[in-house]
């Protein structure tokens, strides 16, 4: 008779609880990180001025799944942020073997002739979160709050030209996963028909993970491996994060809408700008571990309800 009882109540619960309707969004648009710091690399020494090139841009997509329960809310988000942009830099075009610049980032120490770089950034975000959605005079407002998942991945890769056509490449590769909390407010006000404006604002704190540092270079002499050499470093890093997104969306019936918009995202302290090449330049003492990676961009997105 217990147990009847029990699985009675659970039954109950079930009801009460019961999923109500499950909404997939996909979006996508280009980002770019202009507001960041850029990545200084090499020092002119005839000019005795920093080079430096911007984190740059690319493109940025995600998708969430949303499953309500009456008023709660239970969602699960994936967004990955690619980040692209590469440089050339030539001491005198007009002298093959001018060796007026040093490295800001890697481990030789040799006067170079010309470097290229490129600099590829990913970011990737798992967001589960749960809310209660209010409803008032139709606006719709829905607290969050949950976990997440963060992995930011950075190469700065680089080649150099010595004088006398002696040439070297290398990685300076940056990696940081970890976990953290996050809390947010959903808004969505009705515009008329089948018009809406949404928007989205959260506040995320890394607690966990460390920022990995490698760097790997490599220098050929006539095209021959001449050495090699690697150097690996680790630091905490416990960032800020803060994103936003507004948009217009437009309701197609079938439970299907489409919109468009604009996002913006910010993690505070997770690129690290600092000169690498210590045999050059006292440690520390160009750039900063704790710099800002700032993004935004336009996307759209479409989404189905069911």
């Amino acid at each position: 008779m217990r147990d009847l009882k029990v699985l009675i109540a659970g039954l109950l619960m079930f009801s009460v609880i019961q999923a109500n309707a499950t909404e997939v969004s996909v979006w996508g648009g280009r980002i770019d990180a202009d507001r960041s710091s850029d990545i200084p690399y090499v020092y002119d020494e005839d000019t005795s001025s920093i080079h430096g090139e911007e984190i740059g841009d690319d493109t940025s997509y995600g998708l969430s799944i949303s499953q309500s329960f009456n008023d709660w809310i239970v969602n699960f988000s994936y967004r990955k942020n690619s980040l692209d942009n590469d440089g050339v830099f030539d001491t005198d075009p007009a002298e093959p073997n001018d060796c007026n610049a040093r490295m800001i980032q890697g481990i030789y120490d040799d006067c170079i002739d010309t470097v290229t770089v490129d600099i590829e950034t990913d970011l990737n975000v798992f967001d589960f979160t749960i809310g209660q959605a209010l409803t008032m005079n139709g606006v719709s407002v829905l607290p969050y709050a949950g976990i997440r998942y963060m992995r930011y991945e950075q190469d700065i890769d680089y080649a150099h030209i010595y004088p006398g056509g002696n040439e070297s490449s290398g990685t300076n590769n940056f990696d940081y996963k970890g976990f953290g909390l996050l809390g947010g407010v959903k808004l969505e006000i009705p515009i008329g028909n089948g018009v809406k404006l949404k928007s989205d604002l959260s506040v995320g704190k890394m607690l966990t993970g460390d920022r990995d540092q490698k760097i790997s270079e490599v220098v050929t002499s006539g095209g021959s491996f001449d050495s090699s050499n690697t150097q690996k470093t680790s630091d905490d890093v416990d960032s800020l994060m803060i994103d936003a997104n507004i948009m217009l969306a437009y309701q197609l019936g079938n439970g299907v809408e489409i919109g468009a918009g604009w996002r913006y995202h910010r993690i505070n302290d997770v690129v690290n700008t600092q000169n690498s090449n210590n045999a050059v330049f006292p440690a520390n003492t160009i750039g900063s571990s704790e710099k800002n990676l700032t993004m935004d961009g336009f996307y759209g997105e479409l989404s189905f309800e069911f």
